[in-house]
């Protein structure tokens, strides 16, 4: 018999750690200690490989207070862009001597600017920080000829070489070189490929998703099940390079990171997906350097939005697909229903130019999105006989005199006559239900049940329970094959619907020179995108919808450059990237804001403990679902809430010194995500047809019937009530490198390089985690076994974290660049690097949780006996 405790954790023996933690507190049976209880049930998780390490509480205070030091004691620094280039290269004279000293000009063609270097006493000269664009080289010096090279194009991240042999003359008289030209990248190891803004447009791209062009990289496969266009967002770095693990390659847009921890825990999700109007280029990059690819895999994708430049420019596009012109699928024509509407519009916006000529400008681009996606939805729902109690139809053979089905698989069975068969593995049952009808059979029912509240009352109609039948209305009625020998009433119902789904995102970006030696630019990208699903039983315990479903994301990224001299610069980069997400508030809060449950549905008041406003879920293995795989109410999991953030720093001094170009920095990452996602927000209770059936998997009944008594028996669908937990967790990376690039020859330069990682433990807000330590005293005592070993140990204010971290996570890097001819260059490398770690902030699907999500079985049968309801 479907009966609610009074109590949802009368049938269950909750354990609470034996300390007080915070000021938090949760509703459970504990709350004097402001804990969540532990029930035995879960007691699972990961044992930890190393013992627990604490961590100080004022670290969040410790990063934030990094930045403000920064921008603070360094007002004239800007911050460095990752995603900039260089150009060297060696000046020499026609004997082949090298030019020391002469005077070096690269302007960029596009915003007017200027950077002016000398060539050192070897003839090389090397400008560092260039943002991808189109440039011109000047090179004058005494005696020579001025020489002029057009048309040099720097692609994201390419450090290119261009040695020059000047001519003698008079500097009036100069030698120019025009046209593009190809670079040769002889200074690193680098290896990728780069998509520029004119080849990503005359490609086709499903839904203009740009990431699928990273698939166009040699070494680039598709992970296992992924999709492609811009239904797979989120798995923007969820790609195997060069056979590694896919989803913990790094995404970076204007030289930050846009990836977000996982929920799960040890991989990363890439939030900021630009549109491909913004995107000025990107590389898929196979790095051996030790000041870049840190936290993730060897490879990363590195992508530069738009910038504006002196000269203004704009342009508007939209794409239409509309079901008019679709003829419709052969199931709708089967059913007489006519084609939903399917209207798909990708439209947008972009403009760029100058704020301030040669000093300041923006772009800013707009794209949206709106999609009505066509669905047919088909359930197996109670007939108006079903929702009465009577059953008669389930009897094709009909009945003999006693009411008996002439075929034994036809017949519903009293559950309360049943005793537990261990032979059979479950209740085997002595009383029919004559003619199949509930409403009008009266149940003696059970002896054991004599003198407790759960005795059936002697009335006609007994086994038919007040909250089953109430929520057995706002099932519709059935429409499909009604009548025809096609007819099942597993599969009766039919509706095609569309649903409504749309995005809209934003990218502004502000690019100021305040002089040759500081150059700024800012970036921030709005995105808001929504899904609607019909509510499709028109009924607030509708299976399928989820109400208004919003998956927003919010990029922010401040890069600047500043040059102390020709042979010192400094490089700072800040991003911050949140993804808040609210996959679906149900359908009560978007259709039925008014709706109690209790006093709707008849359940007890304990069922709203959990905060979720949600209906029960009714599971019904046999009838077709219409969404989610629940046939009546709430979708288990459905609530999913998250609000995941990361924060990036990465601060680096460069230092020209004669043959070496030397680097060291510093990067450090937070990471914190809170996050909610129950599974039974309002209880699962699933029924099948052995709740009704005369033997435990054989001789008839039906799961809709076991519904409506609200019998379910132990080897029925499982079922349970959860309070969940909440958790909100937060976790540092810092990382150190050191770099030297060494020209050791005009021909060979090598890259020597050593990374050093750390991914420190998670915390959460209110120390509510816990884990397996192999090392302490076991709490039970067992005759014959002293000095047991292993228990449960929980997080406290002392010690934070139950999880170990890697302190060894060295990165040696080094590699390789040989020029053999002006035309041929070979280049290799080596290097040692970490994916993202599983001790990182994660929610509560990830483990560690357990002891504090409150998870209440239930109890289908009186004192457990496996029969008597």
């Amino acid at each position: 018999m479907l009966v609610f405790q009074p109590n949802p954790l009368s049938n269950s023996l909750w354990v609470c750690p034996d300390y007080t933690e915070g000021t938090h507190g949760e509703m459970c049976a504990c709350r004097r200690h402001n804990r969540q209880p532990q029930h035995p049930r879960d007691q699972r998780a990961g044992i930890s490989r190393r013992r627990r390490t604490g961590m100080p509480t004022n670290r969040t205070k410790l990063f934030l207070l990094s930045f403000l030091l920064l921008t603070t004691l360094i007002p004239d620094t800007v911050f460095g862009q990752a995603y900039s280039g260089s150009l060297t290269g060696v000046i020499k004279d026609p004997s082949g001597a090298v030019v020391p000293a002469a005077e070096v000009k690269l302007t960029d063609v596009n915003k007017g600017y200027s950077l002016d270097v000398k060539s050192d006493e070897s003839g090389r000269y090397l400008l560092r920080s260039l943002p991808p664009g189109t440039y011109r080289l000047s090179i004058v010096a005494s005696g020579f000829r001025a020489y002029v090279q057009q048309g040099i194009v720097l692609d994201v991240g390419q450090n290119a070489s261009i040695d020059v042999t000047l001519q003698l003359g008079e500097q009036s008289n100069t030698v120019e070189v025009s046209g593009e030209s190809p670079l040769l990248q002889t200074q690193d190891v680098v290896t990728g490929q780069t998509i520029n803004r004119t080849f990503a447009n005359d490609l086709p791209l499903v839904g203009r998703y740009i990431f699928d062009l990273v698939y166009l990289t040699p070494g680039i496969t598709r992970a296992a099940g992924r999709g492609v266009g811009s239904s797979a967002d989120g798995e923007a770095n969820n790609f195997v390079a060069n056979g590694g693990r896919s989803s913990s390659n790094d995404v970076l847009i204007d030289g930050v990171t846009v990836n977000l921890f996982g929920q799960h825990g040890g991989f990363n999700s890439t939030i900021d997906v630009p549109s491909l109007e913004a995107v000025q280029e990107f590389k898929i990059q196979s790095n051996f350097s030790a000041d870049t690819t840190g936290f993730s895999g060897s490879t990363a994708v590195n992508m530069i939005i738009r910038s504006g430049t002196n000269s203004l420019h704009g342009g508007a596009f939209e794409f239409l697909r509309n079901n008019v012109f679709t003829a419709n699928d052969w199931f709708n024509n089967r059913a007489g229903v006519k084609l939903p509407p399917r209207r798909f519009n990708q439209f947008g916006a972009n403009a760029g130019g100058p704020i301030r000529k040669d000093k300041t400008f923006f772009f800013a681009n707009y794209e949206g999105f709106r999609d009505r996606q066509p669905s047919t939805l088909q359930a197996g729902v109670p007939s108006a006989a079903m929702r009465n109690g009577d059953f008669a139809e389930i009897c094709g053979a009909g009945f003999d005199a006693t009411g008996k089905c002439n075929d034994s698989e036809g017949q519903l069975w009293d559950p309360y006559s049943g005793v537990f068969d261990p032979k059979a593995g479950g209740p085997v049952r002595s009383r029919f239900i004559p003619f199949n009808n509930l409403a009008t059979y009266q149940s003696p029912g059970n002896p054991k049940l004599n003198g407790t509240p759960f005795q059936l009352p002697a009335t006609p109609g007994n086994l038919i329970n007040p909250v089953s039948a109430r929520m057995m209305q706002e099932f519709p009625l059935p429409n499909l094959n009604v009548g025809s020998s096609n007819y099942s009433r597993f599969n009766n119902w039919f509706r095609s619907v569309s649903n409504a789904a749309g995005r809209n995102q934003m990218d502004f970006k502000i690019d100021h020179i305040f002089s040759e030696k500081n150059r700024l630019s800012i970036r921030f990208a709005p995105r808001w995108t929504y899904y609607n699903k019909v509510n499709s039983f028109d009924s607030p315990m509708d299976p399928y919808s989820q109400g208004h479903q919003k998956y927003n994301a919010y990029s922010f990224a401040l890069n600047d450059t500043h040059n102390f001299s020709s042979k010192t610069l400094l490089n700072i980069s800040l991003g911050y990237i949140t993804n808040p997400v609210f996959g679906g508030n149900g359908v009560l809060p978007e259709f039925y804001p008014d709706y109690d449950i209790s006093k709707e549905l008849g359940v007890p008041e304990y069922l709203k403990i959990s905060g979720a406003f949600d209906t029960p879920a009714i599971v019904l293995p046999n009838s077709r679902a219409s969404g989610g795989g629940t046939n009546l109410g709430n979708q288990p999991w459905g609530q999913y809430k998250q609000t995941p953030e990361t924060y990036h720093l990465l601060v680096s001094l460069s230092r020209v010194q004669g043959r070496h170009d030397l680097k060291v920095g510093w990067e450090g990452r937070l990471h914190r995500i809170s996050f909610s996602q129950p599974v039974a927000p309002a209880g699962v209770f699933g029924f099948d047809f052995n709740s009704t059936s005369q033997q435990p998997s054989s001789g008839g009944g039906d799961q809709m019937a076991g519904f409506l008594t609200g019998v379910s028996v132990p080897v029925g669908w499982g079922s349970e009530y959860e309070v969940p937990l909440r958790p909100a967790t937060q976790s540092f990376q810092y990382g150190g490198f050191i770099q030297d690039n060494w020209r050791v020859t005009d021909k060979l330069t090598l890259n020597l390089g050593l990374r050093y990682d750390l991914s420190l433990n998670r915390t959460e807000r209110y120390n509510r985690m816990q884990s397996i330590d192999p090392d302490v005293a076991s709490p039970l005592q067992v005759p014959g076994l002293p000095n047991l070993r292993g228990g449960m140990v929980f997080a406290s204010a002392d010690h934070r974290t139950v999880t170990g971290a890697d302190y060894n996570d060295f990165g040696p890097r080094f590699g390789f660049a040989y020029r053999f001819t002006e035309k041929t260059v070979v280049r290799g490398g080596y290097g040692v690097f970490y994916t993202p770690p599983r001790n990182a902030a994660i929610g509560n699907v990830g483990g560690s949780f357990q002891g504090f999500n409150q998870h209440t079985p239930w109890f289908t049968t009186y004192q457990n006996d496996g029969a008597t309801p």
